[in-house]
């Protein structure tokens, strides 16, 4: 498959799931604009390298067949820090996180984390464009 056949796809997977978030306030605006999702997902995956892509191609596939929406996963995991309250009360609805999956998820994060705080430190006006970059500084609609 070609590469930008495999983003695609990706993104395609990803806008079905994301389309079946659900918010406590209703529709998220974001989840009626196909264009910037699209932009914005495409355009993350052009700087992941082939093989990254295939796996996570996978895992998406992998999660639609066993029932899983990623997405909603990865939102509801945010609230631990945006809507704790509300956090606590769906958290269970989460599968076990692995104490290895856990640590490499950190380490990732953190990499990930220094390197946008060095984009943000000399591109400011393009680095700070984005969500805040650390949970301490999570607010509701961040």
């Amino acid at each position: 498959m070609g590469r930008e056949k495999l983003i695609n796809e990706i993104a395609d997977m990803e806008w079905d799931m994301f389309q079946r978030v659900h918010n406590n306030g209703g529709r998220a605006s974001c989840q009626n604009d196909p264009e910037t999702f699209y932009g914005m997902r495409c355009g993350q995956f052009l700087a992941w390298e082939t093989p990254v892509l295939e796996s996570y191609a996978r895992d998406l596939k992998s999660a639609q067949e066993s029932g899983r929406n990623l997405l909603a996963e990865k939102y509801l995991r945010m609230m631990e820090s945006t809507f704790p309250r509300e956090y606590e009360l769906q958290k269970a609805r989460l599968p076990e996180v692995s104490e290895r999956a856990a640590r490499l998820a950190e380490e990732i994060c953190m990499e990930m984390i220094a390197q946008t705080a060095a984009l943000r430190e000399r591109f400011p006006l393009v680095g700070g464009a984005g969500r805040p970059l650390y949970s301490s500084e999570d607010r509701p609609g961040d």
